[in-house]
C-alpha cells in the first residue's frame, strides 16, 4: 500500500498540473474579452471604413483560430499530464476486435501420413524465438506442400545459451550458394582473411551436418510440450517423431532424407515447385538451415492464421518451464502490477549502430576492435559516406539508429506516470559498459529484478538445465506492460504474441522523434521535457493497427489472426465457434461425407 501524501507533497506534485489550468483559464477568459470587446467595437463605429473594417476582422479571426489551437495544445498537454500508470496498467482499447486464429473458409483436414507427398525435415538454427518463427514456417511449408511434418529439430548449442546471433563468433550469414566469401578491407593480411574465411566455412558445415546428427530433435523435446504440439495442430498437419524405415528388396532401412538448402524468404511457388518436386522424388527433404526460409509477405490469409495457431496456440512451453516462469510472474504481481523491459543497449548492437561518443575511450576501442573484426562489409560502406570510417554520433542518434541508453529508458517511463515504486522486470541482454550506465535507472526505478534475483531455492532447482530465455519470455509474456527499446527476435515476437492475447500494453519508444528531446535536454533545454516526451509517446502503447512493411507478421499479426464480432467486412466477421471447434466439424464434415459415398459405392456393387 502507498503512504499517504501530505498536503505539501499534493501541492508539488500537481502544481505544474494547476499552474496549466491557470494558463487555460486565463487563455479562454482573455480571448472570450478581447473578442467580445472586438466585437462591441466594430459593431458601435459605422463611420470605419470598409477596407479597415475587413482588415480588423481578419486580425480577430486570426487571433480567435490561434487562440482555440493554443486552447487545445494546452488541453491535450494537460490530458497527457494525466496519463498516469494507472491508465497504461490495463489493457489497450481493441476497437471490438478480439484474436481468432480459425479458418474462414474450408479447410480440409490433411492425409493420411501414407497418402502424403511425402516426409519434411527441417533444422531450425538460431536463438529460441528465432527458431520458433521456424517452427511456425515448417508447419506452413508442410502444409502447402501436402507433407507430413517430422517432429522439427532445434538448434541446441545456440537454444540452450540463446547467444547463437549476439555472439559473432557464432553467426553465419548463409547465402543460397552455402557460405559467403566476405571482402575484407586491404588493410587486413591474406592470412587473417584466409583464416576467417575458413572459420566461416567450417562453422557453416558444423551448423548444417555436425549439430543436427549429434542433437537430433532432442532440442525441441527438452524445451516444447510435444503431445500438446502434434494434438492442436491434427487438423493442420500430419506430424511424426521421426522418419519411419521402409522395406525393400527384403530389407528394411530408413529413408533418407534429400539435403536442401531453401532461399532466404522463398516463396510459396518454390516449396510447390522445385521443393514439392524433390520431394516425391526422394520420398523425404531435409531443409537446413530453416531460418527465414518462407517469405512472410503471404497473400492466402489462412496461412497466415496457420503460422498464428501454431506461434499462439500449438508452441507451449514444457509444464515445467510454464510453472517456473508462472511462479515468478505470481511472485511479482504479489506486490502489485509490474512491467518487464528488454533493453538493446549491448556490444553488438552498438558497435553495428556506430554509437560511441558516450563511451570512455576505452570503451569505444573495444566497440571500435567489434565492429572492425565482425562487421567488414559495414567497414567499408561507412568509409565511403563517412570520414575516418567513423558516422556521426548526432546524425546517427537522430535519425533513430542508436540505442536508448538505461537512463533514457527511465526518463521515459518517469515521463509517461511511473514512479520509483513500480517493479520492473528486466529481460536477458548483458548490457554494455558496465554499472555505470544502469545506476541512473536503478535510482529512479530501484526495484529492479530478473529471474536470478526473484528466483528461490525451489525455483532455482527447475530452472537449472532449461532455457532461461524461455522462462523471461513467458515472463515478459505474463507482464503488464512491455517495453523494449530496439527491434530484436525476442521482442518483436512477444509484441506480437502480447497482441494476440488481449491487446497488452507494449510501450514501443519512438526514436527517432525522442532524440531531439533528449538531445535539448543535455543542453540545458529542460523546459516541458516531461510534456514532449508524452507527446511522443501517445500513440505508442501497443493499439491495433495496420501492418506497414518492414514490421513483421510476427510482431503485428493484425487483421489476419483477429476478427470482429460486429464487422462490415464479412471477411472480419469472427467465426462462431473456436478453434478447435471449427476444425474438428470440418473433420467430423469429411468423415461422414466419405463414409456416405463408401456406402453408396457399397450398395451400387
Amino acid at each position: 500500500m502507498r503512504r499517504a501524501l501530505g498536503r505539501e507533497t499534493l501541492l508539488r506534485r500537481h502544481r505544474g498540473s494547476a499552474l496549466l489550468w491557470l494558463a487555460v483559464t486565463a487563455l479562454v477568459t482573455g480571448t472570450i474579452c478581447l473578442w467580445s470587446s472586438f466585437s462591441v467595437g466594430l459593431l458601435s463605429t459605422y463611420r470605419v471604413q470598409l477596407c479597415y473594417m475587413h482588415g480588423i476582422e481578419l486580425y480577430v479571426q486570426h487571433l480567435f483560430e490561434f487562440s482555440i489551437k493554443l486552447y487545445l495544445v494546452l488541453i491535450s498537454v494537460l490530458l497527457l499530464k494525466d496519463v498516469v500508470a494507472n491508465e497504461l496498467w490495463r489493457t489497450v482499447d481493441s476497437n471490438g476486435w478480439r484474436a481468432s486464429s480459425a479458418p474462414r473458409i474450408c479447410w480440409p483436414p490433411p492425409p493420411a501420413e501414407s497418402e502424403s507427398n511425402g516426409y519434411l525435415r527441417v533444422w531450425c538454427n538460431g536463438g529460441l524465438t528465432q527458431q520458433r518463427s521456424a517452427i511456425c514456417n515448417a508447419v506452413v511449408v508442410a502444409r502447402i506442400m501436402n507433407a507430413t511434418l517430422v517432429l522439427p529439430e532445434l538448434d541446441t548449442n545456440s537454444f540452450w545459451h540463446d547467444e547463437s546471433w549476439t555472439n559473432p563468433k557464432l553467426r553465419v550469414k548463409i547465402p543460397d550458394y552455402g557460405f559467403q566469401m566476405v571482402r575484407w578491407p586491404l588493410h587486413v593480411s591474406m592470412l587473417h582473411y584466409l583464416q576467417d574465411t575458413l572459420f566461416e566455412y567450417c562453422s557453416w558445415l558444423v551448423f548444417t551436418y555436425f549439430f543436427p546428427f549429434m542433437y537430433g530433435t532432442s532440442g525441441f523435446v527438452d524445451i516444447y510440450d510435444v503431445p500438446h504440439f502434434i494434438n492442436t495442430l491434427k487438423y493442420d498437419v500430419r506430424i511424426v517423431m521421426s522418419i519411419p524405415k521402409i522395406t525393400a528388396q527384403g530389407k528394411t532401412k530408413k529413408l533418407k532424407a534429400y539435403k536442401i538448402l531453401p532461399p532466404r524468404d522463398a516463396p510459396v511457388t518454390w516449396y510447390r515447385t522445385t521443393a514439392l518436386e524433390r520431394l516425391r522424388k526422394y520420398g523425404a527433404i531435409y531443409l537446413t538451415p530453416f531460418s527465414h526460409r518462407l517469405a512472410e509477405k503471404i497473400d492466402d490469409p489462412e496461412f497466415q492464421r496457420l503460422r498464428c495457431r501454431v506461434n499462439y496456440h500449438a508452441l507451449r512451453f514444457k509444464p515445467s518451464i510454464m510453472k517456473t516462469s508462472s511462479d515468478i510472474a505470481n511472485k511479482l504481481h504479489s506486490e502489485g502490477h509490474f512491467m518487464s523491459i528488454h533493453l538493446r543497449f549491448e556490444l553488438d548492437v552498438l558497435a553495428y549502430a556506430g554509437c560511441f561518443d558516450i563511451f570512455t575511450p576505452e570503451e569505444q576501442e573495444i566497440l571500435l576492435r567489434h565492429r572492425n573484426k565482425y562487421f567488414p562489409l559495414l567497414l567499408r560502406y561507412w568509409g565511403k559516406y563517412f570520414p575516418g570510417n567513423t558516422p556521426d554520433y548526432r546524425e546517427r542518434r537522430l535519425i533513430g539508429k542508436c540505442p536508448l541508453t538505461p537512463e533514457e529508458v527511465g526518463l521515459i517511463l518517469r515521463a509517461t506516470g511511473f514512479d520509483n515504486s513500480t517493479w520492473i522486470y528486466l529481460a536477458p541482454g548483458k548490457l554494455f559498459g558496465g554499472k555505470h550506465f544502469m545506476k541512473p535507472f536503478k535510482a529512479m526505478f530501484p526495484r529492479l529484478k530478473n529471474h536470478s534475483m526473484i528466483r528461490s531455492g525451489k525455483l532455482e532447482e527447475n530452472i537449472r538445465g532449461l532455457a532461461g530465455s524461455a522462462v523471461d519470455y513467458m515472463v515478459c509474456l505474463l507482464s503488464d506492460i512491455f517495453i523494449y527499446d530496439g527491434p530484436s527476435n525476442f521482442a518483436d515476437n512477444l509484441m506480437g504474441h502480447r497482441l494476440y492475447y488481449g491487446f497488452r500494453t507494449t510501450i514501443t519508444p519512438n526514436k527517432k522523434a525522442l532524440a531531439r528531446i533528449f538531445m535539448d535536454r543535455e543542453e540545458g533545454h529542460t523546459s516541458a521535457f516531461e510534456e514532449r516526451v508524452r507527446q511522443v509517446m501517445l500513440t505508442h502503447f501497443g493499439a491495433p493497427h495496420k501492418r506497414i512493411h518492414p514490421e513483421s507478421f510476427y510482431t503485428n499479426p493484425w487483421p489476419e489472426c483477429f476478427c470482429q464480432t460486429k464487422a462490415r467486412n464479412h471477411a472480419d466477421r469472427c467465426p462462431h465457434n473456436s478453434v478447435n471447434d471449427v476444425l474438428e466439424s470440418w473433420f467430423h464434415n469429411k468423415e461422414d461425407v466419405e463414409v456416405e459415398a463408401t456406402n453408396q459405392t457399397d450398395s451400387t456393387s
